[in-house]
């Protein structure tokens, strides 16, 4: 439920905040007053529609938060526009697609681009909505039915990929067998690349390491005279003699290391490099590339058992496939078997909407998650698409009612409703009425209306009036109301007569 709105700088609007509570909220007012860009302002702060105000700010009651948001009992959505516009959800910024999201279930607009209620996926849902409360295990059979079809085409699109694997299957052995010898010819080792370069390096150097080695051997001549001056001095030349070993042990690695490296033909180090550098770039380190190389035998394997596969695969698809038909087979049994009680149901408001009587049937469709079932609606011998914009909002008015009846219409909060009534007779005005004054039992009800009827049956009513170029939003008094009523019904020079009568509709 919406409990306050506040709007600024909105096109005429200045400035409105509105009280709201349970109900239905009625907005009433002549023509070009601004009604409907009030509307769209509120609107918009949920994501549904572009931004125009300035600022914009509601208050909500039992709004989902997602798990990323601290749960509150009071949700405030703000709307900021200045260069761009921005959405705030308790404070914290949120796209506008993501807030729309999060409002599509709360916030229901009723408008001729909105035509959802005629999905198929929500009409099967209200014909099970009628079927599960006669048909005990009826939700265990849909659940049942929905894993299995799903089951069925997870397989289905397996096998596809493996006939079309089948078509290929040369080329892709071809092609695996080629990658595997590719890196079979190299035969790379783990490390190898690292050790490469290590002797690269070394080999750079050789010539510089073998005359630093010669130079440094020169040491050893003046090593008797330094171990006579630790002896005339007295002193210990331990650490000068171990000192000395360490030069030898340095000079004896380098001599082997040159030695070692007399053997390697720098021309092969220099190939190996290369290879191996081209095996990594195409598929990784070395260990991705014998890892990779893995892969393609065990898909070379797959390859040789494809046939086995596929003759497996096409029994467990053949009695997926029965056991989806008996499921779809049972699901559609019992719909037909209850159907007419959605369709009385359905009748029973058209009849309050002054319609005809409407027949809700079932026919055959391919499978799908629903089942193999389609609800088709016809309003006398008229398709529903067919309809005049009258009958045709009567229609959707009196299937919002047959979801609050069955209960499929839980997580919707608020109903937002364009002069549903227009272009009736009184008394079809007055059904309409009747019919969004149940609906406001189970949701709170914005609607713009000029007829009296509905704005005589509104739990609360708004004037949206124009003053000096300005919109003005005031919610009325009774006294007001009936003024504002049988202005409705007389035009701007109001009558007796109209006023009496707007006294009556109370």
């Amino acid at each position: 439920m919406i409990e306050r709105v506040l709007i600024k700088g909105n096109l005429t609007i200045e400035k409105a905040e509105l009280e709201l509570s349970k109900g239905l909220m009625v907005f009433s007012g002549a023509s070009g007053a601004g009604k409907s860009v009030l509307m769209q302002s509120i609107l918009a702060l949920f994501g549904m529609g572009e931004a125009q105000a300035d600022t914009a700010e509601a208050i909500l009651k039992n709004f989902d938060l997602p798990e990323d948001f601290d749960d509150e009992d009071e949700v405030i959505l703000k709307q900021v526009k200045k260069e761009k516009v921005r959405y705030f959800l308790n404070g914290q910024n949120v796209s506008k697609t993501r807030l729309k999201e999060l409002s599509d279930g709360y916030l229901f607009h009723l408008n001729h681009k909105n035509l959802s209620e005629f999905d198929q996926s929500n009409l099967i849902a209200l014909v099970d909505s009628a079927v599960a409360p006669n048909e005990k295990g009826y939700d265990k059979l849909l659940e049942s039915y929905r894993t299995q079809e799903k089951a069925l085409r997870s397989k289905t699109r397996e096998l596809a990929e493996l006939i079309d694997q089948e078509k290929r299957i040369e080329d892709l052995k071809d092609f695996a067998r080629f990658e595997i010898g590719r890196i079979d010819e190299i035969a790379p080792k783990p490390g190898e690349d690292a050790e490469l370069m290590r002797i690269k390096k070394l080999l750079s150097k050789k010539e510089k390491i073998e005359a630093a080695a010669a130079r440094a051997e020169e040491i050893f001549a003046f090593e008797g005279a330094v171990n006579e001056l630790y002896d005339l001095l007295g002193e210990d030349s331990g650490a000068f003699s171990e000192a000395m070993n360490d030069v030898r042990g340095v000079i004896e690695n380098a001599r082997e290391s040159a030695e070692e490296l007399e053997e390697v033909d720098i021309e092969s180090v220099l190939d190996r490099i290369e290879k191996i550098a081209d095996l990594t770039k195409r598929y990784g380190s070395i260990e991705e590339t014998i890892a990779h190389r893995e892969k393609k035998k065990q898909e070379l394997a797959g390859y040789e058992d494809l046939e086995s596969n596929k003759h497996t695969l096409e029994k467990e698809l053949k009695v997926l496939d029965a056991e989806v038909g008996r499921l779809a087979a049972e699901l559609s049994a019992k719909r037909a078997k209850h159907i007419g009680k959605l369709e009385k149901v359905l009748n029973e408001y058209l009849s309050m909407l002054y319609m005809s009587k409407a027949t809700v049937a079932l026919k055959p469709k391919e499978l799908d998650q629903s089942g193999g079932d389609l609800v088709a609606i016809t309003s006398g011998a008229t398709e529903v698409f067919n309809l005049s914009a009258g009958e045709f909002n009567r229609m959707r008015l009196a299937l919002l009612a047959v979801k609050v009846k069955f209960n499929t219409a839980s997580n919707t909060q608020v109903l937002f409703l364009d002069e549903i009534d227009a272009n009736l007779s009184g008394e079809e005005s007055a059904s309409v009425a009747n019919v969004l004054k149940f609906l406001a039992e189970r949701f709170q009800v914005f609607a713009i209306s000029h007829q009296a009827q509905l704005s005589s049956k509104a739990d609360r009513h708004f004037l949206v009036q124009k003053k000096n170029d300005k919109t003005a939003i005031k919610e009325l008094s009774l006294d007001e109301r009936i003024g504002e009523i049988a202005r409705i019904i007389s035009g701007e020079e109001i009558t007796p007569e109209a006023l009496e009568y707007a006294k009556r509709l109370f």
